[in-house]
């Protein structure tokens, strides 16, 4: 699991009328941060990127945006810089934006929710990965511009990496409040 320094625009739960709850609980088996907020608070692109058409998730072909029986409603966004796939899951309603959109940082793409397994209530399940290593053949630089340019990546999710700096970051801009040595809240507006 790496841990990089993403450039996060936006904290990907508005503040609302509740507080925000997130903590370190990245592991193995858990690759993502649980960000605990009120049921239905707004869910926004932390970055600017794409939503992906298609990926391979679990050795299944899924949209990049959908359901699953584990993450509920989710949607898969790659960056403009085509470095990192940001995975929000758990929103209440499907994402408000469908494979192949552009979106902004900041630009509501879903609402809190508990669909899936979604254990402790509504949270927002973020996770992001690495691209697959630099292709070096060039049947292998071919085929990785071929999934950017139709926007279906079949091998392309490689590292996982642990957000939690980089959200970090953007929740101190709102306010945050550290409660424990590695949980912090957000207050509410």
């Amino acid at each position: 699991m790496a841990t990089v320094s993403l450039n996060l625009r936006y904290f990907p739960v508005v503040p609302g009328a509740g507080e925000i709850h997130f903590e370190n609980r990245y592991r193995p088996g858990h690759e993502a941060i649980d960000i605990r907020a009120s049921l239905g608070m707004t869910i926004v692109s932390a970055t600017m990127g794409q939503v992906i058409n298609q990926c391979i998730l679990r050795g299944r072909p899924m949209p990049g945006a959908g359901y699953g029986t584990r993450g509920g409603n989710y949607v898969v966004i790659v960056d403009f810089d085509g470095l990192h796939f940001h995975y929000y899951a758990h929103m209440q309603f499907p994402a408000d934006v469908r494979p192949g959109a552009l979106v902004f940082p900041g630009q509501r793409i879903g609402l809190v929710g508990k669909t899936g397994h979604a254990p402790g209530g509504p949270h927002l399940h973020y996770a992001v990965w690495d691209q697959f290593q630099y292709p070096r053949t060039p049947s292998e630089q071919e085929r990785w511009r071929h999934e950017y340019d139709t926007r279906v990546f079949t091998e392309r999710f490689d590292t996982p990496v642990n957000p939690y700096q980089s959200l970090l970051s953007a929740a101190l801009v709102l306010g945050a409040r550290q409660v424990k040595w590695d949980h912090y809240v957000i207050p509410p507006v």
